[in-house]
This record gives structure tokens, sequence and C-alpha cells, in this order.
């Protein structure tokens, strides 16, 4: 099959160089796509952590959906975020007034707050996806990853052929996200990679 010209779709993702840290660099990127029709977004932040960047993609690209008519699909890496959908986290907590299961204050509460927001208001389904796949690896490690991005039973749909353009769109978003944290200071290496990225242009869906 090819995707689904009806829905509309995110693929996104977030990184921080040194997460955890005290000094740190993120970034975060994302690809809006409905059709023929795409959309990139991306930013920069200092001090500030992995999951901040990867909620920020998402929330970011979810702003410039002007309809509710279609299906949301969400593509990420972070199984944080695709669980806290796929689970129902985020029902207990906001039953437990955004605490964790430890009692604990949910981190990033008002940004979590925002893409529950979306999640309500839209027909959204999650999908996880392996981040920084190599598309110029072996044939079998290509099938290895699709294998495992079908035991999802959100995935069960997609052809080999989707799942490389899925794979290659969340590529780019990664390559957006680095570009994002590079301008907010350059220095000796430290510039966004490109090359994984050029054979992205050569794939298509059928």
């Amino acid at each position: 099959m090819a995707l689904d010209e009806n829905r509309i779709r995110i693929y996104s993702d977030g990184s921080c160089r040194g997460n955890q840290s005290d000094e740190n660099l993120g970034g975060f990127g994302a690809i809006l796509e409905f059709r023929e029709h795409k959309k990139e977004v991306k930013g920069g932040m200092e001090n500030t952590t992995n999951n901040v960047m990867e909620l920020l993609a998402i929330i970011k690209a979810f702003r410039l959906i002007n309809t509710d008519k279609y299906t949301v699909d969400v593509f990420s890496d972070s199984a944080y975020i695709v669980n806290c959908f796929s689970q129902g986290w985020y029902k207990k907590w906001e039953k437990n007034g955004f605490l964790t299961s430890s009692k604990e204050p949910v981190k990033n509460v008002e940004l979590w707050k925002e893409l529950i927001g979306y999640n309500e208001k839209f027909d959204v389904v999650f999908h996880k996806i392996k981040g920084h796949l190599d598309l110029e690896a072996s044939e079998a490690t290509l099938k290895k990853a699709y294998a495992h991005f079908l035991k999802d039973k959100t995935n069960k749909l997609y052809t080999f052929d989707d799942f490389m353009y899925i794979a290659c769109m969340n590529n780019k978003a990664d390559a957006l996200a680095t570009a994002a944290a590079s301008e907010l200071v350059r220095h000796e290496g430290f510039e966004p990679p490109t090359n994984r990225f050029e054979v992205c242009d050569s794939i298509r869906l059928s």
C-alpha cells in the first residue's frame, strides 16, 4: 500500500547534546505532511532535556494544523511519548493530578498538557519508529528493523516501502533538529551531518 493520502503525518525528532548536564544544547525538528504538501519546523534551546525537545517537536507541528477533519499519525523515536499515549499513562496522570505512580510531579507538565489537548482534539495515532536508521545498511539489517517496527500493532498495515519512507522522513526531522541546535553555537566538531540523508531523495512511494 501507499501511505494514505487522507491522513496527516508528523515526523519528529528531538535531541540534547549533553543531556542532563548543567550546560547543554538541544534541538527539535518536525515535518508536517499532507498529500503533496510539507511544512518543516525546527528550533533550539540551551540547557534543556531530550524529553523537552521530543515534546516540542510534536507540539510545534500540531500548532500548524488548522483542521481536525483528518487522522494525524505521529512518528517518533521516543518510547516515552509513544507509550504515554498507546498505554494510557496520561489518563492516570490526569486522574492523579499529574503525579506519577511514585507520587512525583510529572516533569514538563505544561508541555504534556498541551500535547494531551491535541490528542483529545484530533484523532491521533502515535507510532514508534527506530531513530537514526542507516538507510544504506544491508537488506537484512533493514528487514530486521522493519520486523521490529511491525511489532507495534499500530504499524501492521505499513509495507516495507512505507517503512523506509517513514524512516527517511524521521531522519530528515533529526537533521532539522541537529541543524537548529548547531545554529545556536557553532564550533569545530559540531556541524549538522548531511551525507547520510542524501539517500532519502531517491526513495519514492509506489
